[in-house]
C-alpha cells in the first residue's frame, strides 16, 4: 500500500509509471523490430552465444557465423569482426553490453528449451529477452534519474526534466528502434553512476565504493570512451583550484583505502576485456576500430558541424539542449 500511496502522491513517480507503460505499448502496438539482434547489435551480442553455447570466441573460421547470418539475416556483411595477426577474428565491440544482457540471455536459453525453439542463441526467445533487457535498463535509468533529480529539485522540476529527456531528445527513438545498441544501457549506467557520485561524496562507505568502482568499470567496457565519466567524480564539488586541492588532500589522507579499492574494482571489470583480447589475439591490448572512417580527428573536430549541420547537428535535432548549454554558464556564475 505504501508504494501505491507514494505513486498517488508523487507526480514524478506517476510519470515514471507512464513511461514504463508507454514503452510497452510502443513495442506491442507497433510491433517488434524486424530483427533485434542485428547489425552493430549483432556484434555486441556475439559474446553470449559463442561463450555459453558454442564455446568458441576465437572465430578462426567464420563459416558458422555465416550460417547463422544466412538463417536469421542479422547483417549484410561481417563487419563486426576485425582480423588478428594470428588468423583469429576479434569481435569489434567491447564485452560490456553482453555482460549486462547475460541474465536475460540465460532466461531466453531456458525459454528456448522449454518451448521447443532452436537453442542456437538467435531464435525468438533470445530476441524477446534482449528486448526485455533493453526495457529493463531503460526503466532503471529513469528510476535513478528521478532519484538524482529529487536530491536537488522539487517534484515539478523533476517531472519536467524526465519528460524532456523522454520526448525532447532522440532517446525514445534510439532506445526502441536500436534495441541492441549500447545507448539504452549506458543511459541507465550514467544515471546510476551520477546518483552514486552524489551519494558517495555524501557518505563514502565501502559498499558504495565497491558498487561505484564496478559500475564505472562496466561503463568503460560497454564503451571505452566512457572513461571520461571519471572527470565527474574528480571535479564533483570543486569550484576553484583551492577547493580541488583541499578535496584531494582530504581524500588521500583519510580515504586512500577507498580510493585504492575504487581503482581496483574498475581495473577488475576492465580486465574482462583484456582477458578476451589475450585469449583471441595473444596480446593483452588490441585496437579493434581499424576502419579508416572511424576515430577522432583532434585537429579538425567538426565542432560547428556536430552542433548545427543538418546531417547530425545536435542543436538542430535536439534544440532543447540549447537551454541546457545556457544553463551551464548560469550554473558557473552561481
Amino acid at each position: 500500500m505504501s508504494l501505491l500511496n507514494n505513486i498517488k502522491n508523487s507526480l514524478s513517480l506517476k510519470t515514471l509509471l507512464i513511461i514504463a507503460v508507454l514503452y510497452l505499448i510502443i513495442q506491442v502496438v507497433f510491433g517488434f523490430p524486424g530483427q533485434i539482434i542485428a547489425w552493430d547489435g549483432f556484434g555486441y551480442y556475439l559474446y553470449l552465444p559463442y561463450t555459453f553455447i558454442y564455446g568458441d570466441l576465437k572465430f578462426a573460421d567464420l563459416s558458422h557465423v555465416g550460417a547463422i547470418v544466412d538463417q536469421y539475416e542479422n547483417t549484410a556483411t561481417l563487419y563486426q569482426f576485425v582480423n588478428a595477426e594470428n588468423g583469429n577474428h576479434v569481435i569489434k565491440y567491447p564485452a560490456g553490453l553482453a555482460i549486462m544482457s547475460l541474465p536475460f540471455f540465460l532466461i531466453g536459453h531456458g525459454a528456448a528449451n522449454l518451448f521447443g525453439y532452436p537453442m542456437d542463441g538467435f531464435s525468438k526467445p533470445y530476441e524477446m529477452m534482449m528486448m526485455v533487457s533493453n526495457i529493463f535498463y531503460i526503466i532503471i535509468g529513469f528510476i535513478y534519474l528521478r532519484k538524482l533529480l529529487k536530491s536537488f529539485f522539487n517534484e515539478k522540476v523533476t517531472t519536467v526534466v524526465i519528460i524532456a529527456v523522454l520526448l525532447a531528445t532522440n532517446y525514445l527513438n534510439i532506445s526502441i528502434s536500436q534495441t541492441m545498441m549500447s545507448h539504452g544501457a549506458l543511459f541507465a549506467l550514467y544515471c546510476v553512476a551520477l546518483f552514486l557520485t552524489f551519494k558517495w561524496h555524501e557518505n563514502p562507505t565501502y559498499k558504495r565504493t565497491i558498487a561505484f568502482g564496478l559500475l564505472i568499470g562496466l561503463m568503460i567496457i560497454v564503451r571505452p570512451v566512457e572513461l571520461l565519466f571519471l572527470l565527474i567524480p574528480i571535479f564533483w564539488k570543486v569550484n576553484s583550484f583551492r577547493s580541488f586541492w583541499d578535496k584531494y588532500v582530504q581524500l588521500i589522507s583519510k580515504e586512500w583505502r577507498k580510493l585504492l579499492l575504487f581503482s581496483i574494482c574498475i581495473i577488475a571489470v576492465g580486465f574482462i576485456q583484456l582477458i578476451y583480447w589475450k585469449h583471441v589475439t595473444g596480446d593483452w591490448l588490441f585496437y579493434s576500430y581499424d576502419n579508416p572512417g572511424e576515430g577522432f580527428e583532434f585537429l579538425a573536430p567538426y565542432t560547428i558541424d556536430f552542433l548545427f549541420s543538418f546531417r547530425k547537428g545536435w542543436f538542430i535535432y535536439t534544440p532543447i539542449m540549447i537551454f541546457a548549454t545556457i544553463g551551464i554558464f548560469y550554473t558557473v556564475r552561481k
